[in-house]
């Protein structure tokens, strides 16, 4: 995993386009032979949540993703959390869908590091003038695919005490979701879950961040949250994602990760770049 983030660290000031497919897409599957990861041109991560896409699969085991994607939070500007939180909560209620696409999919690039790499580009609705790059990068025989988030403020005004991150509605074990344990591995960084007696999929899945200073990490898993108002909503996603707990879960249930970095103030004309990795592995050891 150290010479693997080397690599990817390297490839974003090394990077030498070997071949480009310019045929637009509104998805791509980065596949190792190991590891499935389908990304979507609208933020969402291995599904939007309606069984349409192919989710995250690791070695031949069921689906192990609901829903997943890219959130972000201020509290001065749209008074919470917004991104793209899933599709539904208990109760059947319709969630956050903050994010719209702009530059879809061209296919796949490579380099001399990665044989996948895609890349598309999102707007906000809630945050006029911000633009979010996507750039997600995987290699045959590996079991992770990075993804680095590139949020430029070309709005009038400037994104102070903001945090960006990663939402994940993991279903580890498919129709075994409520089987689900998980934690946080405070030396990696890294949020993490797992079928709890593997009978329909032994491994484990995770998110960290990559290149990221720890004193910023906030990290949740936690169980759904009841729907109130929008307003309400997004205060109570915004409270779990800027705030950590390190205990392990030792109860089964459905539970959703929530990770992400911050406070940072994007002033007008910056950017902010964040790296994360989605990692599958047969054990927490192996991850």
């Amino acid at each position: 995993m150290r010479n693997a983030t080397f690599m990817f660290v390297c490839s974003f000031f090394c990077v030498i386009y070997l071949s480009v497919i310019t045929q637009a897409q509104n998805s791509l599957i980065h596949d190792t032979g190991l590891l499935q990861m389908t990304v979507i041109d609208n933020g969402y991560i291995g599904d939007d949540g309606t069984g349409t896409y192919g989710g995250v699969v690791f070695n031949g085991n069921v689906n192990a993703m609901f829903t997943a994607g890219i959130i972000g939070g201020n509290l001065e500007v749209v008074g919470g959390a917004f991104g793209m939180i899933g599709s539904f909560i208990s109760g059947g209620n319709p969630v956050i869908h903050d994010l719209f696409n702009v530059t879809p999919f061209s296919g796949f690039f490579s380099n001399s590091f990665f044989n996948q790499i895609s890349m598309a580009d999102v707007g906000i609705t809630l945050v006029p003038g911000a633009v979010g790059h996507l750039e997600n990068r995987s290699n045959t025989g590996q079991n992770f695919v990075f993804q680095r988030t590139i949020v430029t403020n070309n709005s009038v005004f400037d994104y102070t005490n903001s945090f960006w991150g990663i939402f994940a509605d993991w279903d580890v074990g498919g129709a075994n979701f409520l089987l689900n344990q998980g934690g946080y591995d405070l030396q990696r960084n890294m949020l993490y879950q797992y079928e709890n007696g593997g009978a329909a999929d032994p491994n484990y899945y995770g998110i960290l961040l990559v290149n990221t200073p720890p004193n910023t990490v906030k990290g949740t898993v936690d169980k759904d949250i009841a729907f109130t108002t929008p307003a309400q909503l997004r205060l109570d996603i915004f409270a779990l994602m800027t705030s950590t707990d390190f205990t392990p879960i030792t109860a089964d249930g459905d539970y959703r990760t929530y990770l992400s970095t911050g406070p940072y103030d994007v002033l007008i004309g910056e950017s902010l770049i964040l790296d994360y990795a989605f990692v599958a592995g047969t054990s927490l050891a192996d991850l």
